[in-house]
């Protein structure tokens, strides 16, 4: 994992794309409380940029309370979310990608995505959306480059 405090480089991760008024900085330490699964643990900046690709670091929120646009084509997701706060949201997506949801088990490696693993995830999360798997990559590179890890 990288070195260095965890909540600290989140915070920076949520910055280098989306500033230092980046709605997303207000849920920054439920994002480092994500290291409690193992995949968040290794891949710390796969949230900030998740949440980046999908909401803008949280300025676009399109979908009810939905910074990661979790589940958004799942029937009734939508409707359930628009009655939970942001963080509860926040939280389903967490633990939906960390231990939940069958769609993920493969990359609960306990180590560091690879860049094809990153692509196969992208894949599922957004199968859509071509670039969405090299923006992925792309994105938690960079982090990773701007923060010397």
């Amino acid at each position: 994992p990288p070195q260095g405090n965890t909540g600290e480089l989140i915070k920076k991760a949520i910055e280098i794309y989306g500033g230092r008024n980046a709605p997303l900085l207000n849920y920054s330490q439920q994002l480092t409380n994500a290291k409690k699964y193992p995949l968040f643990e290794q891949n710390p900046y796969l949230l900030p940029v998740l949440a980046h690709l999908e909401t803008s670091s949280g300025r676009n929120v399109t979908r009810p309370n939905n910074l990661l646009n979790w589940g958004i084509n799942y029937p009734g997701n939508n409707a359930a979310f628009s009655q939970m706060t942001p963080e509860q949201v926040l939280e389903r997506a967490i633990s939906g990608l960390g231990e939940r949801s069958p769609y993920y088990s493969q990359f609960r490696t306990g180590k560091e995505l690879s860049d094809k693993e990153l692509m196969a995830l992208a894949k599922i999360y957004e199968p859509r959306n071509e670039s969405y798997g090299p923006n992925l990559v792309k994105g938690i590179r960079f982090i990773q480059s701007q923060l010397n890890q």
